[in-house]
Protein backbone atom coordinates (compact mmCIF):
# COMPACT_ATOMS: atom_id res chain seq x y z
CA UNK A 1 0.00 0.00 0.00
CA UNK A 2 1.34 3.42 -0.97
CA UNK A 3 2.05 5.94 1.77
CA UNK A 4 -0.31 8.95 1.83
CA UNK A 5 0.87 12.02 -0.06
CA UNK A 6 -0.42 14.29 2.70
CA UNK A 7 -0.36 13.06 6.27
CA UNK A 8 -1.36 14.44 9.65
CA UNK A 9 1.07 14.11 12.57
CA UNK A 10 0.16 15.19 16.12
CA UNK A 11 2.61 16.93 18.46
CA UNK A 12 0.47 17.27 21.59
CA UNK A 13 -2.14 19.87 20.60
CA UNK A 14 -0.34 20.95 17.41
CA UNK A 15 -1.29 19.21 14.16
CA UNK A 16 1.45 19.07 11.52
CA UNK A 17 0.16 18.68 7.97
CA UNK A 18 3.09 17.20 6.05
CA UNK A 19 3.23 16.93 2.27
CA UNK A 20 5.26 14.04 0.86
CA UNK A 21 5.08 14.29 -2.92
CA UNK A 22 8.71 14.28 -3.97
CA UNK A 23 10.79 15.58 -5.54
CA UNK A 24 9.36 19.10 -5.05
CA UNK A 25 5.83 18.63 -3.63
CA UNK A 26 4.15 20.01 -6.74
CA UNK A 27 0.51 20.92 -6.14
CA UNK A 28 -1.06 18.07 -8.09
CA UNK A 29 -4.73 17.16 -7.79
CA UNK A 30 -3.85 14.47 -5.22
CA UNK A 31 -1.90 16.96 -3.10
CA UNK A 32 -4.72 19.51 -3.21
CA UNK A 33 -7.25 16.87 -2.16
CA UNK A 34 -4.94 15.63 0.59
CA UNK A 35 -4.57 19.15 1.96
CA UNK A 36 -8.33 19.71 1.94
CA UNK A 37 -8.93 16.43 3.77
CA UNK A 38 -6.28 17.22 6.39
CA UNK A 39 -7.63 20.74 6.96
CA UNK A 40 -11.14 19.39 7.34
CA UNK A 41 -9.83 16.90 9.90
CA UNK A 42 -8.30 19.56 12.16
CA UNK A 43 -10.90 22.32 11.78
CA UNK A 44 -13.37 21.01 14.39
CA UNK A 45 -11.04 18.79 16.40
CA UNK A 46 -11.10 20.09 20.01
CA UNK A 47 -7.74 18.42 20.69
CA UNK A 48 -6.00 20.58 18.06
CA UNK A 49 -5.11 24.14 19.08
CA UNK A 50 -2.87 25.07 16.14
CA UNK A 51 -1.72 23.82 12.72
CA UNK A 52 1.67 23.70 10.98
CA UNK A 53 2.02 23.11 7.23
CA UNK A 54 5.33 21.48 6.33
CA UNK A 55 6.82 19.92 3.20
CA UNK A 56 9.24 17.53 4.86
CA UNK A 57 12.97 17.91 5.34
CA UNK A 58 14.49 20.16 2.69
CA UNK A 59 11.14 20.81 1.01
CA UNK A 60 8.04 22.97 1.02
CA UNK A 61 5.90 23.40 -2.11
CA UNK A 62 7.52 24.32 -5.43
CA UNK A 63 4.35 25.46 -7.18
CA UNK A 64 1.80 23.93 -9.50
CA UNK A 65 2.09 20.65 -11.35
CA UNK A 66 2.84 22.35 -14.67
CA UNK A 67 1.71 19.33 -16.72
CA UNK A 68 -1.84 19.97 -15.44
CA UNK A 69 -1.82 23.36 -17.17
CA UNK A 70 -2.00 21.59 -20.54
CA UNK A 71 -5.42 20.14 -19.58
CA UNK A 72 -8.69 21.68 -18.30
CA UNK A 73 -8.64 22.55 -14.57
CA UNK A 74 -9.80 19.80 -12.22
CA UNK A 75 -11.29 20.09 -8.76
CA UNK A 76 -10.29 20.59 -6.05
CA UNK A 77 -8.84 23.91 -7.08
CA UNK A 78 -5.98 25.63 -5.27
CA UNK A 79 -8.12 28.68 -4.29
CA UNK A 80 -10.43 26.26 -2.44
CA UNK A 81 -7.49 24.86 -0.46
CA UNK A 82 -6.24 28.34 0.40
CA UNK A 83 -9.74 29.52 1.36
CA UNK A 84 -9.91 26.61 3.82
CA UNK A 85 -6.59 27.66 5.38
CA UNK A 86 -7.78 31.27 5.60
CA UNK A 87 -11.05 30.21 7.25
CA UNK A 88 -9.44 28.17 10.04
CA UNK A 89 -10.07 29.74 13.43
CA UNK A 90 -6.85 28.15 14.73
CA UNK A 91 -3.40 29.65 14.07
CA UNK A 92 -1.63 28.22 11.02
CA UNK A 93 2.15 28.43 10.56
CA UNK A 94 4.07 27.61 7.38
CA UNK A 95 7.33 25.80 8.22
CA UNK A 96 9.34 26.36 5.04
CA UNK A 97 12.38 24.12 4.58
CA UNK A 98 12.49 24.27 0.78
CA UNK A 99 11.45 26.36 -2.20
CA UNK A 100 8.13 28.19 -1.80
CA UNK A 101 7.25 28.98 -5.40
CA UNK A 102 4.03 29.99 -7.12
CA UNK A 103 1.12 28.23 -5.44
CA UNK A 104 3.46 27.16 -2.65
CA UNK A 105 4.10 30.78 -1.72
CA UNK A 106 0.38 31.52 -2.05
CA UNK A 107 -0.29 28.80 0.54
CA UNK A 108 2.35 30.32 2.83
CA UNK A 109 0.75 33.76 2.43
CA UNK A 110 -2.57 32.33 3.63
CA UNK A 111 -0.91 31.24 6.90
CA UNK A 112 -0.66 33.45 9.96
CA UNK A 113 3.12 33.15 10.27
CA UNK A 114 5.96 32.02 7.99
CA UNK A 115 9.19 30.53 9.34
CA UNK A 116 11.91 29.59 6.85
CA UNK A 117 15.28 27.89 6.97
CA UNK A 118 18.33 29.67 5.50
CA UNK A 119 19.09 29.46 1.76
CA UNK A 120 15.47 28.77 0.85
CA UNK A 121 13.87 30.46 -2.14
CA UNK A 122 10.63 32.42 -2.54
CA UNK A 123 9.05 33.53 -5.81
CA UNK A 124 5.85 34.04 -7.79
CA UNK A 125 7.20 33.10 -11.24
CA UNK A 126 3.87 32.77 -13.07
CA UNK A 127 4.43 35.74 -15.40
CA UNK A 128 7.38 33.87 -16.92
CA UNK A 129 4.81 31.35 -18.16
CA UNK A 130 2.48 34.04 -19.47
CA UNK A 131 0.24 33.67 -16.39
CA UNK A 132 -0.43 35.50 -13.13
CA UNK A 133 -0.67 34.10 -9.59
CA UNK A 134 -4.16 32.61 -9.54
CA UNK A 135 -4.82 31.77 -5.90
CA UNK A 136 -4.54 35.08 -4.07
CA UNK A 137 -0.91 35.98 -4.70
CA UNK A 138 -1.66 39.38 -6.22
CA UNK A 139 -4.05 40.19 -3.36
CA UNK A 140 -2.26 38.95 -0.23
CA UNK A 141 1.32 39.90 -1.19
CA UNK A 142 0.74 43.71 -1.37
CA UNK A 143 -1.20 43.52 1.91
CA UNK A 144 1.97 42.10 3.47
CA UNK A 145 4.89 43.96 1.84
CA UNK A 146 3.30 46.95 0.08
CA UNK A 147 2.45 47.87 -3.51
CA UNK A 148 5.93 48.66 -4.87
CA UNK A 149 7.62 45.48 -3.69
CA UNK A 150 4.66 43.32 -4.68
CA UNK A 151 4.59 44.80 -8.18
CA UNK A 152 8.24 43.93 -8.72
CA UNK A 153 7.95 40.39 -7.39
CA UNK A 154 4.84 39.41 -9.36
CA UNK A 155 5.93 41.18 -12.56
CA UNK A 156 9.50 39.86 -12.69
CA UNK A 157 9.10 36.48 -11.00
CA UNK A 158 12.32 37.32 -9.16
CA UNK A 159 13.41 34.71 -6.60
CA UNK A 160 14.44 35.81 -3.11
CA UNK A 161 16.62 33.96 -0.63
CA UNK A 162 15.35 33.61 2.93
CA UNK A 163 17.37 36.46 4.47
CA UNK A 164 16.22 38.85 1.76
CA UNK A 165 12.63 37.68 2.20
CA UNK A 166 12.98 38.35 5.92
CA UNK A 167 14.29 41.84 5.23
CA UNK A 168 11.20 42.87 3.27
CA UNK A 169 8.77 41.16 5.65
CA UNK A 170 7.80 38.28 3.41
CA UNK A 171 8.75 35.80 6.16
CA UNK A 172 8.64 36.32 9.92
CA UNK A 173 11.75 34.38 10.96
CA UNK A 174 14.70 32.50 9.48
CA UNK A 175 15.83 29.58 11.65
CA UNK A 176 17.81 26.38 11.11
CA UNK A 177 14.91 24.14 12.13
CA UNK A 178 11.68 25.83 11.00
CA UNK A 179 9.48 22.84 11.87
CA UNK A 180 10.66 22.67 15.46
CA UNK A 181 10.26 26.43 15.84
CA UNK A 182 6.80 26.39 14.29
CA UNK A 183 5.59 23.65 16.65
CA UNK A 184 6.98 25.53 19.64
CA UNK A 185 5.34 28.82 18.64
CA UNK A 186 2.11 27.55 17.11
CA UNK A 187 -0.19 27.88 20.12
CA UNK A 188 0.88 31.44 20.97
CA UNK A 189 0.73 32.86 17.44
CA UNK A 190 -2.26 35.18 16.97
CA UNK A 191 -4.47 34.97 13.91
CA UNK A 192 -3.20 37.37 11.24
CA UNK A 193 -5.23 36.98 8.09
CA UNK A 194 -3.84 38.95 5.16
CA UNK A 195 -7.31 38.79 3.63
CA UNK A 196 -8.39 41.22 6.37
CA UNK A 197 -5.27 43.42 6.28
CA UNK A 198 -4.83 46.85 4.74
CA UNK A 199 -2.02 47.64 2.32
CA UNK A 200 1.01 49.05 4.19
CA UNK A 201 3.01 52.01 2.92
CA UNK A 202 6.38 50.47 2.04
CA UNK A 203 8.92 51.37 -0.62
CA UNK A 204 10.95 48.99 -2.77
CA UNK A 205 14.55 48.88 -1.61
CA UNK A 206 17.19 46.66 -3.19
CA UNK A 207 14.95 45.15 -5.87
CA UNK A 208 15.00 45.89 -9.60
CA UNK A 209 11.94 47.61 -10.99
CA UNK A 210 12.51 46.74 -14.65
CA UNK A 211 10.01 44.41 -16.26
CA UNK A 212 8.25 44.09 -19.65
CA UNK A 213 4.96 45.87 -18.96
CA UNK A 214 3.80 45.28 -22.55
CA UNK A 215 3.34 41.55 -21.90
CA UNK A 216 -0.32 40.76 -21.11
CA UNK A 217 0.43 38.74 -17.96
CA UNK A 218 2.78 41.36 -16.54
CA UNK A 219 0.34 44.20 -17.22
CA UNK A 220 -2.52 42.23 -15.64
CA UNK A 221 -0.47 41.33 -12.56
CA UNK A 222 0.56 44.95 -11.99
CA UNK A 223 -3.03 46.17 -12.38
CA UNK A 224 -4.31 43.60 -9.87
CA UNK A 225 -1.68 44.58 -7.32
CA UNK A 226 -2.57 48.28 -7.68
CA UNK A 227 -6.27 47.52 -7.32
CA UNK A 228 -5.72 46.23 -3.78
CA UNK A 229 -5.77 49.89 -2.77
CA UNK A 230 -9.39 50.29 -3.90
CA UNK A 231 -11.01 46.85 -4.22
CA UNK A 232 -12.20 44.76 -1.28
CA UNK A 233 -10.24 41.51 -0.90
CA UNK A 234 -13.10 39.31 -2.05
CA UNK A 235 -13.63 41.32 -5.24
CA UNK A 236 -9.91 41.41 -6.01
CA UNK A 237 -9.68 37.66 -5.53
CA UNK A 238 -12.53 37.07 -7.98
CA UNK A 239 -10.93 39.36 -10.57
CA UNK A 240 -7.57 37.64 -10.17
CA UNK A 241 -9.10 34.21 -10.75
CA UNK A 242 -11.06 35.40 -13.78
CA UNK A 243 -7.95 36.88 -15.40
CA UNK A 244 -5.82 33.84 -14.49
CA UNK A 245 -8.25 31.44 -16.20
CA UNK A 246 -8.41 33.68 -19.27
CA UNK A 247 -4.62 33.91 -19.54
CA UNK A 248 -4.34 30.16 -18.96
CA UNK A 249 -6.08 29.55 -22.27
CA UNK A 250 -4.13 32.19 -24.20
CA UNK A 251 -1.74 31.24 -26.99
CA UNK A 252 1.14 33.08 -25.30
CA UNK A 253 0.76 31.15 -22.06
CA UNK A 254 0.40 27.82 -23.83
CA UNK A 255 3.54 28.55 -25.85
CA UNK A 256 5.55 29.42 -22.75
CA UNK A 257 4.26 26.35 -20.90
CA UNK A 258 5.32 24.26 -23.90
CA UNK A 259 8.83 25.72 -23.71
CA UNK A 260 8.98 25.17 -19.95
CA UNK A 261 8.01 21.50 -20.19
CA UNK A 262 10.23 20.97 -23.22
CA UNK A 263 13.12 22.66 -21.45
CA UNK A 264 12.83 20.31 -18.48
CA UNK A 265 12.51 17.23 -20.69
CA UNK A 266 15.61 18.19 -22.67
CA UNK A 267 17.74 17.63 -19.56
CA UNK A 268 16.69 13.98 -19.31
CA UNK A 269 18.95 11.49 -21.06
CA UNK A 270 18.39 7.71 -20.91
CA UNK A 271 20.88 5.80 -18.81
CA UNK A 272 21.05 2.35 -17.22
CA UNK A 273 23.59 3.52 -14.65
CA UNK A 274 22.39 3.25 -11.03
CA UNK A 275 24.61 5.97 -9.56
CA UNK A 276 24.64 9.62 -10.55
CA UNK A 277 27.86 11.21 -11.69
CA UNK A 278 28.35 14.84 -10.65
CA UNK A 279 30.72 17.56 -11.81
CA UNK A 280 32.15 19.45 -8.82
CA UNK A 281 35.02 21.25 -10.57
CA UNK A 282 35.73 22.54 -14.07
CA UNK A 283 38.93 23.58 -15.81
CA UNK A 284 38.80 25.60 -19.03
CA UNK A 285 41.73 25.41 -21.44
CA UNK A 286 41.79 28.78 -23.17
CA UNK A 287 41.97 32.46 -22.35
CA UNK A 288 40.12 34.19 -25.18
CA UNK A 289 36.70 35.82 -25.26
CA UNK A 290 34.92 32.52 -25.76
CA UNK A 291 36.72 30.88 -22.83
CA UNK A 292 35.88 33.81 -20.56
CA UNK A 293 32.20 33.69 -21.55
CA UNK A 294 32.04 29.95 -20.85
CA UNK A 295 33.72 30.46 -17.48
CA UNK A 296 31.26 33.21 -16.55
CA UNK A 297 28.33 30.93 -17.39
CA UNK A 298 29.66 27.94 -15.47
CA UNK A 299 30.44 30.06 -12.41
CA UNK A 300 26.67 30.47 -12.04
CA UNK A 301 26.44 26.74 -11.27
CA UNK A 302 28.26 27.16 -7.97
CA UNK A 303 31.05 24.70 -8.87
CA UNK A 304 34.73 25.60 -8.83
CA UNK A 305 35.85 26.94 -12.25
CA UNK A 306 39.56 27.21 -13.05
CA UNK A 307 40.84 29.05 -16.11
CA UNK A 308 44.52 28.18 -15.96
CA UNK A 309 46.54 24.99 -16.36
CA UNK A 310 46.90 24.51 -12.62
CA UNK A 311 43.37 23.15 -12.41
CA UNK A 312 43.64 20.56 -15.19
CA UNK A 313 44.87 17.70 -13.04
CA UNK A 314 42.06 17.84 -10.47
CA UNK A 315 39.04 18.91 -12.52
CA UNK A 316 36.04 16.63 -13.06
CA UNK A 317 35.41 18.33 -16.42
CA UNK A 318 37.97 19.88 -18.74
CA UNK A 319 36.69 22.08 -21.57
CA UNK A 320 38.85 22.74 -24.62
CA UNK A 321 38.17 26.37 -25.60
CA UNK A 322 41.51 26.89 -27.36
CA UNK A 323 41.77 28.39 -30.83
CA UNK A 324 45.31 27.52 -31.86
CA UNK A 325 45.52 23.72 -31.99
CA UNK A 326 43.87 20.88 -33.80
CA UNK A 327 41.05 19.40 -31.75
CA UNK A 328 42.41 15.84 -31.72
CA UNK A 329 45.85 17.02 -30.57
CA UNK A 330 44.32 19.07 -27.77
CA UNK A 331 42.03 16.22 -26.67
CA UNK A 332 44.99 13.87 -26.32
CA UNK A 333 46.99 16.46 -24.39
CA UNK A 334 44.17 17.27 -22.01
CA UNK A 335 43.46 13.59 -21.42
CA UNK A 336 47.11 13.02 -20.53
CA UNK A 337 47.03 15.86 -17.99
CA UNK A 338 43.70 15.01 -16.38
CA UNK A 339 42.87 12.67 -13.56
CA UNK A 340 41.34 9.24 -14.31
CA UNK A 341 37.63 9.50 -15.05
CA UNK A 342 37.65 13.21 -15.92
CA UNK A 343 35.33 14.30 -18.73
CA UNK A 344 37.00 15.92 -21.74
CA UNK A 345 34.80 18.36 -23.66
CA UNK A 346 35.67 20.11 -26.89
CA UNK A 347 33.98 23.23 -28.23
CA UNK A 348 35.51 23.02 -31.71
CA UNK A 349 35.35 19.71 -33.56
CA UNK A 350 32.43 18.99 -35.88
CA UNK A 351 33.54 15.38 -36.43
CA UNK A 352 33.37 14.09 -32.89
CA UNK A 353 33.03 10.42 -33.78
CA UNK A 354 36.32 10.59 -35.64
CA UNK A 355 37.85 12.44 -32.70
CA UNK A 356 36.57 9.73 -30.34
CA UNK A 357 38.37 7.09 -32.37
CA UNK A 358 41.75 8.72 -31.75
CA UNK A 359 41.08 9.83 -28.18
CA UNK A 360 42.25 7.63 -25.33
CA UNK A 361 39.15 8.17 -23.21
CA UNK A 362 36.32 7.91 -25.74
CA UNK A 363 33.54 7.19 -23.20
CA UNK A 364 34.33 10.47 -21.41
CA UNK A 365 34.60 12.61 -24.56
CA UNK A 366 31.79 15.01 -25.43
CA UNK A 367 31.18 18.11 -27.52
CA UNK A 368 29.77 21.39 -26.21
CA UNK A 369 28.58 24.26 -28.38
CA UNK A 370 27.81 27.50 -26.53
CA UNK A 371 25.58 30.28 -27.85
CA UNK A 372 25.83 33.04 -25.26
CA UNK A 373 24.63 36.47 -26.38
CA UNK A 374 21.89 39.05 -25.90
CA UNK A 375 20.64 37.51 -22.69
CA UNK A 376 20.20 34.07 -24.27
CA UNK A 377 22.08 30.99 -23.12
CA UNK A 378 22.02 27.78 -25.15
CA UNK A 379 24.41 24.85 -24.85
CA UNK A 380 24.25 22.11 -27.45
CA UNK A 381 25.55 18.88 -25.91
CA UNK A 382 27.01 16.54 -28.53
CA UNK A 383 27.81 12.97 -27.43
CA UNK A 384 29.76 10.70 -29.77
CA UNK A 385 28.61 7.18 -30.60
CA UNK A 386 30.91 5.99 -27.79
CA UNK A 387 30.17 8.59 -25.10
CA UNK A 388 28.86 6.98 -21.92
CA UNK A 389 25.31 8.04 -20.89
CA UNK A 390 26.55 8.94 -17.41
CA UNK A 391 28.97 11.40 -19.04
CA UNK A 392 26.08 13.07 -20.87
CA UNK A 393 23.98 13.27 -17.70
CA UNK A 394 26.86 14.69 -15.68
CA UNK A 395 27.28 17.53 -18.18
CA UNK A 396 23.53 18.14 -18.40
CA UNK A 397 23.36 18.33 -14.61
CA UNK A 398 26.06 20.98 -14.56
CA UNK A 399 24.40 23.08 -17.26
CA UNK A 400 21.05 22.90 -15.50
CA UNK A 401 22.59 24.58 -12.45
CA UNK A 402 23.69 27.56 -14.56
CA UNK A 403 20.15 28.37 -15.70
CA UNK A 404 21.12 27.93 -19.35
CA UNK A 405 19.12 25.68 -21.67
CA UNK A 406 20.82 22.49 -22.85
CA UNK A 407 19.81 20.40 -25.86
CA UNK A 408 21.38 17.09 -26.89
CA UNK A 409 22.17 17.00 -30.62
CA UNK A 410 24.19 14.83 -32.98
CA UNK A 411 26.05 17.75 -34.58
CA UNK A 412 26.66 21.16 -33.03
CA UNK A 413 25.15 24.12 -34.86
CA UNK A 414 23.49 22.00 -37.54
CA UNK A 415 19.91 22.59 -36.40
CA UNK A 416 20.18 26.36 -36.54
CA UNK A 417 22.09 26.22 -39.83
CA UNK A 418 19.52 23.99 -41.53
CA UNK A 419 16.56 26.04 -40.30
CA UNK A 420 18.22 29.26 -41.49
CA UNK A 421 18.93 27.77 -44.92
CA UNK A 422 15.32 26.58 -45.23
CA UNK A 423 14.05 30.00 -44.20
CA UNK A 424 16.32 31.75 -46.68
CA UNK A 425 15.17 29.45 -49.47
CA UNK A 426 11.52 30.15 -48.68
CA UNK A 427 12.23 33.90 -48.55
CA UNK A 428 13.91 33.66 -51.98
CA UNK A 429 10.87 31.95 -53.45
CA UNK A 430 8.61 34.65 -52.05
CA UNK A 431 10.83 37.36 -53.54
CA UNK A 432 10.76 35.72 -56.96
CA UNK A 433 6.97 35.49 -56.76
CA UNK A 434 6.75 39.27 -56.39
CA UNK A 435 6.55 39.83 -52.64
CA UNK A 436 8.29 43.04 -51.62
CA UNK A 437 11.65 42.99 -49.86
CA UNK A 438 10.21 44.99 -46.95
CA UNK A 439 7.36 42.52 -46.37
CA UNK A 440 9.74 39.56 -46.50
CA UNK A 441 12.09 41.18 -43.97
CA UNK A 442 9.16 41.86 -41.62
CA UNK A 443 8.04 38.24 -41.91
CA UNK A 444 11.57 37.01 -41.22
CA UNK A 445 11.82 39.14 -38.09
CA UNK A 446 8.44 37.86 -36.86
CA UNK A 447 9.83 34.34 -37.19
CA UNK A 448 12.76 35.19 -34.93
CA UNK A 449 15.15 35.89 -37.76
CA UNK A 450 18.58 37.02 -36.64
CA UNK A 451 21.36 38.84 -38.45
CA UNK A 452 22.32 35.56 -40.05
CA UNK A 453 19.12 35.87 -42.08
CA UNK A 454 19.92 39.44 -43.07
CA UNK A 455 16.88 40.91 -41.33
CA UNK A 456 16.94 43.97 -39.11
CA UNK A 457 14.45 44.62 -36.32
CA UNK A 458 11.08 45.72 -37.67
CA UNK A 459 7.74 46.00 -35.85
CA UNK A 460 5.97 42.65 -35.78
CA UNK A 461 2.62 44.31 -36.37
CA UNK A 462 3.66 45.00 -39.98
CA UNK A 463 3.92 41.29 -40.78
CA UNK A 464 1.59 39.66 -43.31
CA UNK A 465 0.22 36.54 -41.47
CA UNK A 466 0.24 34.51 -44.69
CA UNK A 467 3.94 35.22 -45.27
CA UNK A 468 4.80 34.37 -41.71
CA UNK A 469 2.85 31.11 -41.91
CA UNK A 470 4.69 30.19 -45.12
CA UNK A 471 8.08 30.70 -43.48
CA UNK A 472 7.06 28.86 -40.33
CA UNK A 473 5.83 25.96 -42.42
CA UNK A 474 9.21 25.63 -44.13
CA UNK A 475 10.96 25.76 -40.77
CA UNK A 476 8.69 23.04 -39.40
CA UNK A 477 9.25 20.80 -42.41
CA UNK A 478 13.00 21.11 -41.99
CA UNK A 479 12.58 20.37 -38.29
CA UNK A 480 10.72 17.17 -39.16
CA UNK A 481 13.64 16.12 -41.33
CA UNK A 482 16.10 16.82 -38.50
CA UNK A 483 14.11 14.59 -36.16
CA UNK A 484 13.79 11.77 -38.70
CA UNK A 485 17.54 11.90 -39.36
CA UNK A 486 18.28 11.63 -35.64
CA UNK A 487 20.04 15.00 -35.43
CA UNK A 488 17.84 15.83 -32.43
CA UNK A 489 15.92 13.46 -30.17
CA UNK A 490 12.60 15.30 -30.03
CA UNK A 491 10.72 17.77 -32.17
CA UNK A 492 10.62 20.24 -29.29
CA UNK A 493 14.44 20.32 -29.26
CA UNK A 494 14.24 22.42 -32.42
CA UNK A 495 11.95 24.92 -30.68
CA UNK A 496 14.36 25.15 -27.76
CA UNK A 497 17.37 25.74 -30.01
CA UNK A 498 15.63 28.43 -32.05
CA UNK A 499 14.22 30.25 -29.00
CA UNK A 500 17.23 30.08 -26.68
CA UNK A 501 19.92 30.29 -29.31
CA UNK A 502 18.57 32.26 -32.28
CA UNK A 503 16.04 34.73 -30.92
CA UNK A 504 12.73 33.14 -31.87
CA UNK A 505 10.10 34.84 -29.63
CA UNK A 506 9.32 33.02 -26.39
CA UNK A 507 5.66 33.97 -26.68
CA UNK A 508 5.39 31.98 -29.92
CA UNK A 509 6.91 28.82 -28.44
CA UNK A 510 9.32 28.05 -31.28
CA UNK A 511 8.75 27.48 -34.99
CA UNK A 512 7.21 24.02 -34.67
CA UNK A 513 4.78 25.10 -31.99
CA UNK A 514 3.93 28.34 -33.81
CA UNK A 515 3.43 26.67 -37.16
CA UNK A 516 0.80 24.32 -35.77
CA UNK A 517 1.93 21.62 -38.22
CA UNK A 518 3.15 18.99 -35.77
CA UNK A 519 0.02 16.92 -36.13
CA UNK A 520 0.17 17.06 -39.90
CA UNK A 521 3.84 16.11 -39.91
CA UNK A 522 3.29 13.24 -37.52
CA UNK A 523 5.57 14.73 -34.88
CA UNK A 524 4.68 14.57 -31.21
CA UNK A 525 5.73 16.49 -28.16
CA UNK A 526 6.93 14.14 -25.42
CA UNK A 527 7.51 15.77 -22.06
CA UNK A 528 8.99 12.93 -20.05
CA UNK A 529 6.15 10.53 -19.22
CA UNK A 530 3.41 12.56 -20.90
CA UNK A 531 2.82 12.91 -24.59
CA UNK A 532 0.51 15.17 -26.50
CA UNK A 533 0.06 16.50 -30.00
CA UNK A 534 0.20 20.18 -30.71
CA UNK A 535 -3.04 21.68 -31.90
CA UNK A 536 -2.95 22.30 -35.64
Amino acid sequence: MNAPIVKLVRHDDVAVIEIDHKPVNALSKAVRQGLLDALAGVADDPLVSAVVIHGGEGCFIAGADIKELTSPPEAPFLPDVIARIDALAKPVIAAIDGAALGGGLEIALACDRRIASPRRTFALPETRLGLIPGAGGTQRLPRLIGIELAEILVATGEALKAERALGIGLVDAVLDDPLRAAIAQACVVPKRRLSAATVPQKHAVGLSGRFPQTEPAVAAAIALVKETLVLPFKDGLAREREIFLKLRESSHAQARIHLFLAGKAAFRFPSTSVGERRVASVAIAGSGTRARAIAALLCRSGVAVNTDDSGLREADLIIDALDNRKAHVTARRLASLSKPGAIIATTRSRNLDRLANVAERHSALIGLHFRLSNGRSLVEVVPTARTAPETVNAVLGLIRKTGAQAVVTRQAGLVGQRIIVACRAAAGELRRSGVSHKDIKAALVSCGASRSLGASALPRKSTDPALRHRLLGEMAREAAALVSEGIVRHSFDVDLILVHGYGFPHEDGGPIWASGTLENDGLTLQYGHSEGKVRA
